[in-house]
């Protein structure tokens, strides 16, 4: 089953617009996604840090991005983010693949 609006599965406490996602600073960001539930692992994290994601870069990765360098995730997780970078961005904002 495939869901394309993750807003109808996470609590309201755990969305956030395009404006606080912006605001975000990295420490902030990886605060966020562990409230996600994504499928993040440490060394996610440290590569999203190492190439110093914040909030606002984040709303502009996609699928495309994450599967190659720098970030080189797997796929299934890379799934996961873009869908949420376009959720949150809202419909038409989001660049790239996102399945």
């Amino acid at each position: 089953m495939v869901f394309n609006n993750l807003s109808h599965f996470l609590p309201k406490s755990l969305t956030k617009s395009t404006t606080e996602m912006k605001n975000l600073d990295i420490v902030g960001l990886n605060i966020f996604l562990k409230e996600q539930r994504l499928g993040f692992d440490t060394k996610h994290f440290e590569t999203l840090n190492k190439q110093e994601v914040d909030g606002n870069a984040f709303l502009g990765l996609t699928y495309d991005k994450l599967i190659v360098s720098p970030y080189i995730l797997p796929g299934g997780l890379a799934v996961n983010i873009a869908r949420l970078v376009k959720e949150i961005n809202g419909p038409g904002k989001s660049q790239g693949r996102d399945t």
